[in-house]
């Protein structure tokens, strides 16, 4: 705020005075025709009385043209003049020196030559003033200038820090001693390089210039910078604001913790959590005074338990039996280079370049193991493809599958896109069976073991053939996907579009083999393919696997013939939930159980289905509960939150679910956090009844958050 006062006032002040330079300037043009008339008339008798008569006509001339330069150059330093003369005094002055000019017009000899005195001397001085003026570094706009009468003098420039107090410093700093106790590290060492100020103004400036600093280099200086610091790199704002990050947490670590901030906790504080592995609350106490009366008001803390310490034995021999001894992988004896040379290869020879560019950064992605949250002693394989070459063409690839596959029919496949979608399917399913006669429904849920790393190879291209053809058989001819955004367009014709790149159906095909012929990753220091499953860890793992179930649940679906109507399905990934409709009689009973058994037996042979109902019409479906009634037949869906099921069992929290309230983010945005999985809550449901107790497991679940 001082700086930008200091701003407008030199502003203000530089707006006055060009309005009186202004004012003086027309004053001077008409006291300066006047004197120009009275020195003419006064020194041409002079100067014709001087001339020889023997100076020929030509020497005249010469010597007329050598006056008007001469009364040029006088007229411009009468200018310049007139200029220092208006900065020197203020309008009320002028309007004396105006008075007294037209008095003393009498004497124009004398004022004449004094006029040239001065003329004469003001060259001088600005000769000298430039001269001297040459090197000097440019001044700051918080610089004030005050003239007093020919000397221009500067006062010195004073800095002040804005941080707690904004009380002004006494001692003044000259502009070459600013920056000499400031060290000027290079920002590569590991050291900050711009003097970071010790307040919320400063640190958002140190912020904004270090990002300033980072943008400006260059791709291949910022992964250097990344592999120095152990950072992995993928884009190049990514790397930005991961470098700014850390670079701000140098400079300003612990400035603006407060004295009583409590200290971290360490693992093995609290024997009894250790002994149990509960998790502990703790109860913060706050006190408020209103109306003379003291009161105290807790809020109970929950300390998530967010870390597992596993065996190196343990974690090695689990390492092994995912990747190193699974037969599914096989090892190559050939280095990284080669390896991505011979891919490039078949990826250029296929035409893929067409769909997406070849990435110049190639490399492979290293396998690792994590395990998993319900059972500790089961584990799940990690192959990140985050920096595989052919990134972008699979990416364009998987989004023209899912766009086909949401097309495909509804009626033929379980496949469910979204689970807001699902209300209402359920509520027409509840009334297409009460059409058939269906007093009762049959219902189980299946989950699909091993779903990614047991589907063979033939497997997923015969499905992805599959899709293609019957998309092929109606006039379909190629998927346009926007190069920013996702949007798809089907189309009928092999036109193009500005902004979208067009995939063929054979492209797409195309690209599905190669990813399956070439997923490679490295495995401590070897090179391993995976040979069987999904490729691991690629965007179109997800796609491929819908793909494979869908075309086995439609070869299912028409395997039925009228009874087809009877059954209704629906699967996200590898969660999937039947159910068939049934009529009064037994055998109505007994044909509903031959159609789920056969069902069962539709999915490949190496997928093991899971039941999760429990003989129940009630089971866990997506995050939510299904629920099947008879007489009249009721089918009902409500979802729920992920920390239900703790706070039913232990009240507890076992996940970091919604926002917590103790951070430091705006209310408003807490509020609408809460607000929208309230929402959410209430929309997604088929009954407002059976609603209820999820929206008050919510609501407690923000109590607990404080």
């Amino acid at each position: 705020m001082k700086l930008q006062l200091q701003v407008e006032i030199a502003e203000n002040w530089r707006r006055q005075q060009e309005e009186a330079t202004e004012k003086a300037k027309a004053f001077e043009k008409t006291r300066e025709r006047e004197k120009t008339e009275v020195v003419v008339k006064n020194v041409s008798p002079k100067i014709s009385s001087k001339v020889s008569p023997r100076i020929s006509p030509k020497d005249k001339i010469s010597k007329k043209g050598k006056w008007k330069k001469k009364k040029a150059m006088r007229h411009n330093t009468k200018r310049r003049a007139s200029k220092r003369v208006v900065d020197m005094s203020t309008s009320s002055d002028s309007n004396d020196t105006n008075s007294s000019d037209s008095e003393d017009s009498s004497d124009t000899e004398e004022e004449a030559l004094q006029v040239i005195r001065l003329l004469r001397q003001e060259k001088k001085r600005t000769k000298s003033k430039k001269s001297a003026s040459r090197g000097r570094q440019a001044r700051r706009t918080q610089d004030t200038a005050v003239e007093i009468g020919d000397d221009l003098r500067r006062a010195p420039i004073k800095t002040y820090e804005r941080g707690d107090c904004s009380k002004k410093s006494t001692t003044p700093t000259s502009p070459e001693n600013a920056g000499i106790n400031e060290p000027m590290t290079p920002l590569e060492s590991g050291y900050k390089g711009i003097s970071a100020g010790f307040s919320r103004e400063g640190f958002m400036d140190y912020t904004m210039a270090v990002m300033q600093e980072y943008s400006a280099k260059k791709v291949h200086q910022l992964r250097a910078l990344c592999e120095k610091q152990g950072i992995k790199f993928t884009k190049k704002g990514d790397m930005i604001m991961e470098l700014v990050k850390r670079q701000t947490e140098l400079a300003y670590e612990g400035c603006f913790d407060t004295p009583n901030k409590k200290e971290k906790t360490v693992v093995g504080e609290n024997p009894e959590e250790e002994r149990t592995g509960a998790t502990t609350t703790e109860t913060g106490r706050t006190t408020m005074n209103t109306r003379s009366k003291t009161r105290e008001a807790s809020t109970p803390r929950v300390i998530l338990r967010d870390t597992a310490l596993v065996c190196p034995v343990l974690y090695r021999h689990a390492y092994g039996k995912m990747f190193v001894w699974n037969p599914d992988y096989q090892r190559v004896h050939c280095d990284e280079t080669s390896v991505l040379s011979t891919c490039r290869t078949a990826y250029e020879y296929a035409r893929l370049g067409d769909v997406g560019k070849w990435k110049t950064d190639e490399k492979l992605g290293k396998t690792y193991v994590i395990p998993k949250d319900k059972d500790l002693n089961r584990w799940r394989p990690i192959a990140p493809a985050c920096d595989d070459p052919a990134m972008m063409g699979q990416r364009r690839c998987a989004r023209a599958l899912h766009c086909l596959i949401t097309r495909y029919a509804g009626q033929l496949n379980f496949h469910l896109g979204s689970t807001n979608r699902l209300a209402d399917q359920l509520r027409d399913a509840v009334e297409s069976l009460r059409k058939q006669g269906c007093v009762s429904a049959i219902g189980r849920c299946y989950d699909i073991k091993e779903m990614f790393s047991s589907i063979p190879h033939d497997a997923v291209r015969d499905a992805v053939f599959e899709l293609l053809r019957f998309f092929s058989d109606r006039g379909w001819r190629q998927v346009r996907v926007a190069t920013r955004g996702k949007v798809y367009v089907m189309s009928k014709e092999g036109k193009g579009e500005v902004g979208y790149v067009k995939i063929r159906f054979d492209a797409i095909f195309k690209m599905v083999s190669y990813d399956l012929d070439h997923t490679y990753m490295r495995c401590g220091t070897t090179i391993w393919r995976q040979v069987v499953g999904i490729p691991m860890g690629k965007t179109t793992s997800p796609v491929l696997a819908t793909v494979t179930c869908a075309m086995a649940e439609s070869k299912f679906l028409r395997s039925l013939g009228s009874d087809r109507k009877l059954v209704l399905g629906w699967r996200m990934v590898d969660n999937v939930s039947i159910i068939v409709g049934c009529h009064e009689n037994d055998q109505s009973q007994e044909k509903a159980a031959l159609i789920l058994a056969k069902f069962e037996d539709e999915y490949d042979s190496r997928l093991v289905l899971e039941r999760k109902d429990g003989d129940n019409n009630v089971w866990s479906f997506i995050g939510g509960r299904m629920y099947v009634m008879s007489d009249p037949l009721q089918i009902h869906y409500t979802q729920e939150t992920k920390n239900t099921n703790p706070l039913r069992q232990h009240a507890e929290l076992q996940y970091q679910f919604m926002q917590d309230f103790a951070s430091y983010s705006d209310k408003k945005t807490k509020k609408g956090v809460l607000s929208t999985t309230l929402k959410r809550l209430w929309y997604s449901t088929t009954s407002s009844t059976l609603c209820i107790g999820s929206i008050a497991y919510a609501v407690i679940e923000s109590h607990l958050r404080g």
